[in-house]
């Protein structure tokens, strides 16, 4: 049985793996490289490069724990349970891994096998304190709040303090949308001449004191943070509502953040039930101290 999949990671990682057989030891070769495009791209230099896919199990494997799990040539590796065969073995497991370095334009092979301790090769990066929650890459510690949430509270950077914290309103996710006391008609266009009216109040995110942020997926390579939101002007009005995820990786100092808006509620009491909300931007607002 030989499967091929093609993955990406930060844009820039593909994985492939293959000659899959179906036995009861697990040895899966999986193969690392750049997702190029044809035309004479060449690709950079990696070093300490992670990258997250999914491998397909046999039920033969009998594979119940993601503890048995390792990966050989990667300097530190992280298992996660997808889903399992009628029998209760593990069916799909989401594979992540860090290789040392890969050459531009070339590749590296690490294999998944069952003969070692599960997750390795570092400390669960993220850590819930509460009010906040800390992820601490090894190259970079980023403070996310989660009431107020603002995306990035504060940032360091080895020593450098690159984002301090900061309470400031215009910090965050923020949108600029109809004003929330003029009448609401059905086509809420931010165009005038459209039948609408320009799209001046500034929603945001840190003024959300409700929001709430949750590690969904945490190990020694990455760190996903799920953070759901309103966004709110100064007066308490709500227009929209957002899902954030921020993904972290093992020695990195980049964030990869997957925004979305939600644009409506249930119900017709409050004026903003529709569904069709104009918005004149939408933008991630962060103050460096620079």
């Amino acid at each position: 049985m030989s499967i091929w999949v093609l993955m990406r990671n930060l844009g820039v990682i593909c994985v492939m793996f293959a000659a899959v057989p179906l036995r009861a030891a697990v040895s899966v070769p999986l193969t690392i490289q750049e997702a190029l495009y044809s035309g004479g791209t060449t690709g950079v230099a990696r070093t300490n490069e992670p990258f997250c896919m999914g491998v397909p199990l046999a039920d033969s494997a009998n594979v119940t724990s993601t503890n048995v799990l390792t990966l050989a040539g990667a300097t530190a590796g992280q298992f996660r349970v997808l889903g399992v065969w009628p029998s209760g073995n593990y069916k799909w497991v989401e594979v992540c891994g860090v290789v040392p370095s890969l050459s531009a334009g070339g590749s590296t092979n690490v294999t998944l096998t069952d003969g070692g301790g599960g997750n390795f090769g570092g400390w669960n990066l993220a850590t819930d304190n509460g009010a906040t929650i800390t992820v601490a890459t090894g190259t970079a510690t980023f403070t996310i709040k989660k009431a107020n949430f603002n995306g990035f509270d504060a940032v360091d950077v080895g020593t450098a303090h690159v984002v301090t914290s900061s309470a400031d309103p215009a910090r965050g996710f923020i949108l600029t949308g109809r004003d929330p006391t003029a009448a609401f008609p059905g086509n809420a266009t931010c165009l005038p001449n459209a039948g609408g009216t320009a799209c001046t109040t500034v929603y945001s995110s840190a003024n959300d004191p409700n929001a709430s942020c949750a590690i969904e997926k945490n190990g020694p390579v990455q760190a996903v943070l799920k953070c759901t939101y309103d966004h709110v002007d100064g007066a308490g009005h709500v227009y929209m509502h957002g899902t954030a995820r921020m993904y972290f990786y093992q020695s990195k100092t980049s964030v990869k953040v997957n925004a979305i808006l939600r644009n409506a509620d249930y119900g017709t009491s409050n004026t903003f039930a529709t569904a069709y909300k104009g918005h004149q931007g939408y933008e991630l607002r962060v103050s460096p101290n620079i």
